[in-house]
């Protein structure tokens, strides 16, 4: 009898978010392809993404097995979901597997499938074995779940009483060409598992434009950080696909390829760690300029960035900014949590070779680290802005199951506490069950205050505005050529600070105490927690705080004005700018940010030259602004818009406040950044073709 399985990656849907396209669940492509070559019975599979898809196949497919993935975004939505099945079809084989689990201390791990008694088994690592090894099990027991009562499979977790079963059975299996690590069980040939892609298992999922393509080229990092579910020391060692595997899939995806958005992404921890990562990326840029996909591709560079992943990046100019990651500058800090950072001479090298190649280029910086102290991560923040870098972004420290920072053992080294916030659009009601996704934020450890949380907060924020170079800090980016090679920290310190401005300042002061008190209520009190996990929020409204109140900054009636007036006396107190230049570049960026009227063309006045607030803006040191740039007369420069999203616009915006509607088309409609989204492009003449100068790089506007 054939065994019928149906394999969940499931995540949440926000109906008509136009945009809104998902990753192809290629972890399930990858199960199902695995377990229909190797099984010594016959397979029949379904794979699903979509809740409402979950709940038709369940009832019309009528599975033996179904299989969930689980992770930080759908570990609520896959064990309500779980929870469904098992009410309604008891005798059905519920597994469930992913990365978003503590593996290292297995009395939390028993309290995980404890709060879960519908999931029989979990895989804890790699799958594709022990999900093998079950199935074959499974069959030979006659499909039967309750023949599987007690006993361990070796690969997988299940419960004896309160504990992990550790009596785990070796169930033999079909020869794997490539071997086994006799230590962990993972494959040593990942070609042993067939391709999704070009074995047929993703043909639904290419055929519907709601869905991107998502593809490995490679498993495991060979970094131990602390804060990531990568860092878990069995996944530790990384192993490859095949290049030439892989550059067939990549092929087949320029032809199949029906999405929305010419989107890929591509699931590594480091790509850029091996020298053949140079040929996948000018494959991607060869088909990128013949075909036009992908478009742009969404990746995580090598933890320690070198001159390969800015090689990289310049390959994939225009499809990919390059991060250059530090997370921290404290030395203490980073063997707290098991890091190591090239030394800051070689990140300004790259940072310079970035800039000079015309990439964007970001550090990322995280807060509330174990044993990094408010002053320690500000002068660390101080010392990435005395760099070349473009832009910078900050992450809260999250506490990840699977992470080893989030164990009991680190938390209580560390003192770190965390509360809980909902994720955004990870909320649902699909009929049958609800669920809502949280994140567990740091906000207190044996170093940093509550207090010293919400201080950095909103430093978040004013840095998101004006240095985050995907967001406000695009827009904001001419301010660098008004510091003459000064730190933008001092600006940003003082920002964020309580208000003392003037009368025509009090907009925005009044703003960032909305911003506060905002950012106190997103968590979600305790005893409130185990209630909402299974229930649907849509009636407390769940948001990103920084692009809301970016949102609010550039369109809630009179906050703009407001904030520029807070930046010209504070760039003319700072850095000693002369006020009419001040004046010029304000008067640039406020033109610069498109009204959302459905426009597409317009024209701006300018006293400077562009190119020279350009050069400015990108080496301030060597060409800072000076009133030797002021034109004698105005001159005018065209703008236009591609995508005006009026459509978008005129079905959400009679139900919220302007800025409301435009934080929603930019967070869930937008098919471009959201800096490039709220502004302006320009039209010049010396491109072209019309090309706008938007594109050079990123920095030129």
């Amino acid at each position: 009898m054939t065994i019928r399985i149906l394999f969940a990656d499931l995540s949440h849907i926000r109906t008509g978010a136009e945009w809104s396209v998902l990753p192809m669940p290629l972890n399930m492509g990858y199960l199902a392809s695995f377990v229909s070559t190797y099984a010594s019975h016959s397979v029949e599979s379904r794979i699903c993404k979509v809740p409402s898809d979950f709940v038709r196949l369940t009832l019309e497919f009528d599975p033996h097995v179904v299989a969930f993935s689980n992770y930080i975004w759908n570990s609520n939505l896959a064990s309500a979901a779980a929870s469904w099945v098992r009410r309604t079809r008891p005798a059905t084989l519920i597994v469930m597997g992913g990365p978003n689990v503590n593996t290292s201390e297995l009395d939390v791990a028993a309290s995980f499938l404890l709060d879960r008694p519908a999931v029989d088994y979990y895989i804890p690592n790699e799958g594709e074995v022990p999900f093998l090894r079950l199935i074959e099990k499974f069959g030979e027991n006659g499909h039967s779940r309750d023949s599987l009562a007690g006993l361990g499979i070796r690969g997988t977790w299940s419960l004896d009483g309160h504990s992990i079963r550790s009596d785990s059975v070796d169930v033999p299996i079909a020869t794997i060409p490539g071997g086994l690590d006799p230590r962990t069980g993972r494959l040593l040939d990942l070609d042993d598992v067939p391709s999704p892609y070009l074995g047929g298992f993703m043909e639904e999922f290419l055929a519907n434009p709601a869905f991107v393509p998502l593809i490995e080229t490679n498993r495991g990092c060979p970094y131990s950080c602390t804060f990531c579910s990568w860092g878990d020391m069995a996944k530790s060692k990384s192993s490859s696909f095949p290049v030439d595997r892989i550059l067939k899939e990549l092929d087949f995806l320029a032809e199949a390829n029906i999405s929305r958005v010419s989107y890929l992404y591509i699931g590594d921890a480091n790509f850029g760690l091996f020298d053949r990562d140079v040929e996948i990326a000018e494959r991607l840029r060869g088909l990128k300029d013949r075909t036009g996909f992908p478009e742009h591709v969404y990746l995580y560079f090598a933890k320690n960035s070198s001159k390969r992943v800015v090689e990289i990046a310049s390959i994939l100019q225009g499809m990919t900014p390059i991060s250059l990651s530090r997370q921290t500058q404290n030395d203490d800090v980073l063997r707290n949590i098991k890091r190591k950072n090239i030394d800051i001479e070689t990140f300004n090298s790259l940072s310079r070779h970035a800039k000079a190649l015309g990439i964007d280029s970001f550090a990322e910086l995280i807060y509330a680290l174990p044993g990094e102290s408010l002053e320690s991560f500000l002068h660390g923040v101080s010392d990435v802005l005395d760099s070349d870098v473009d832009g910078l972004h900050f992450f809260p420290a999250m506490l990840l199951d699977g992470s080893e920072m989030a164990t009991q053992a680190s938390r209580q080294v560390f003192g770190l506490e965390g509360e809980y916030r909902a994720i955004d659009q990870a909320s649902g009601d699909y009929e049958y069950f609800a669920a809502t996704e949280f994140e567990e934020i740091v906000t207190k450890t044996a170093v940093f205050s509550r207090d010293d949380y919400f201080t950095v907060r909103r430093l978040h924020f004013i840095q998101s505005l004006l240095l985050d170079v995907h967001a406000g800090g695009r827009i904001f980016y001419g301010l660098r050529g008004l510091t003459g090679g000064k730190s933008l920290y001092h600006l940003l310190e003082s920002i964020s600070r309580e208000p003392d401005g003037s009368e025509e300042e009090l907009g925005f002061w009044a703003l960032m105490q909305a911003f506060n008190a905002d950012a106190d209520a997103e968590f979600v009190p305790t005893d409130e927690l185990e209630q909402r996990r299974f229930s649907y929020l849509g009636h407390r409204p769940i948001a990103k705080l920084n692009p809301l109140y970016l949102s609010r900054v550039l369109y809630e009636p009179g906050v703009l004005d407001a904030f520029l007036a807070v930046l010209r006396r504070q760039i003319i107190e700072l850095y000693g700018a002369e006020p009419e230049l001040v004046d010029a570049v304000l008067q640039i960026i406020k033109q610069r940010i498109y009204p959302f009227d459905g426009s597409v063309a317009a024209t701006m006045t300018s006293r400077l030259r562009l190119e020279d607030l350009a050069q400015a803006s990108l080496t301030p040191r060597e060409s800072p602004l000076t009133t030797s740039h002021i034109l004698n007369s105005s001159q005018e420069i065209q703008l236009h818009k591609a995508r005006t999203y009026q459509d978008v616009l005129l079905g959400t915006s009679h139900s919220h406040s302007k800025y409301e509607a435009i934080y929603d088309l930019a967070l869930h409609h937008s098919r471009e950044n959201v800096g490039r989204l709220l502004t302006w492009s320009i039209l010049s003449s010396d491109t072209p073709e019309g090309r706008t100068l938007t594109n050079e790089g990123g920095w030129l506007y």
